[in-house]
């Protein structure tokens, strides 16, 4: 079972891999394929394409490769990797096809999306034709249900520990009309206790702007989870990418101008100062959504507009 990297302008002889029970593929990267890059990796555009039918168009896939292949990346990488075989099946995270790690190289190979959210909110925050926030929202909180409830390798309850934009992704429905939203990126995914053990030697991992207001009082939780989802809201809502210069210190007046939108108390709650104010579960912030659905119905005409992606 293995796949064979080939890289247009790789100056060493392709590799083969093992990707777990996917069968025999060539995987195909086409220069200049390129589709995205982060401070850490670059992203390429390939396809999944079984050795016995090289003429079939395959499966396309992206292949995440680190600037430098230190320990902390082959680190990320290897969770995000286990997490893909681990979740492989559910509907809301997306799916990993296996990868490689090493010293001399590492990379993971998923499924290819259509666009990140942090796309869409760069083109103006404006949602896909016929589509609507809690839709988003709900899907996200199926796969960090899933997340928080696991108790995988008998570990307990597992985390996200990134979720922000850059690492949502959105598929088109087979529709065509409408997209549907999963989770990935689970480079920083870990047990709860193992989160708790990390923060009591001051190692907080994330994405700082995304880290809760009591971070440095109170340990990683599903709540720390659900206050970064929160904000992923907020920038919905507010139709922007950047988040306020200091986005620990919103207070509720800083939401005023969003007072009128059915999810500002839904807003208010999962941004508290405290944690002990904000929510500690999934199905609370979903049994919220759910009751504002009715409310939002009568604004959906503000979000069905469509943003082009390229």
């Amino acid at each position: 079972m293995s796949l064979l990297l080939a890289i247009d302008d790789a100056k060493e002889r392709p590799q083969i891999v093992e990707v777990g029970e996917q069968g025999e593929y060539l995987l195909v990267l086409y220069k200049p394929q390129q589709v995205a890059s982060s401070v850490n990796s670059i992203v390429y555009r390939a396809r999944l394409v079984r050795a016995e039918e090289p003429e079939e168009p395959g499966i396309p896939v992206v292949v995440k490769v680190p600037f430098e292949n230190t320990r902390y990346g082959r680190s990320c990488l290897e969770r995000e990797i286990e997490a893909g075989k681990h979740y492989a099946d559910h509907p809301s995270i997306v799916r990993v096809y296996g990868g490689k790690i090493s010293k001399r190289e590492s990379y993971v190979i998923t499924e290819e999306a259509k666009a990140t959210l942090k796309l869409f909110l760069r083109k103006g925050g404006l949602l896909p034709t016929r589509q609507t926030i809690e839709e988003f929202t709900l899907s996200l909180l199926d796969a960090l249900e899933t997340v928080h409830t696991d108790n995988y390798l008998e570990r307990g309850p597992h985390l996200h520990r990134d979720v922000k934009p850059d690492n949502i992704f959105l598929y088109r429905c087979e529709s065509g009309f409408r997209f549907h939203t999963k989770l990935g990126d689970f480079g920083m995914w870990g047990s709860q206790k193992e989160a708790e053990e990390q923060w009591e030697r001051f190692t907080i991992a994330g994405t700082p702007n995304y880290a809760t207001p009591d971070i440095g009082e109170t340990p990683p939780s599903p709540s720390s989870d659900l206050y970064a989802l929160g904000l992923v809201i907020y920038q919905i809502v507010a139709k922007t990418e950047i988040l306020p210069e200091y986005p620990q210190r919103m207070q509720e007046r800083d939401l005023e101008p969003l007072q009128k939108d059915p999810l500002h108390p839904i807003l208010v709650k999962a941004l508290a100062q405290r944690e002990s104010q904000r929510y500690h579960s999934t199905g609370e912030m979903r049994r919220d959504i759910l009751q504002a659905q009715s409310m939002l119905k009568s604004r959906n005409a503000v979000y069905r507009q469509q943003v082009p992606l390229a």
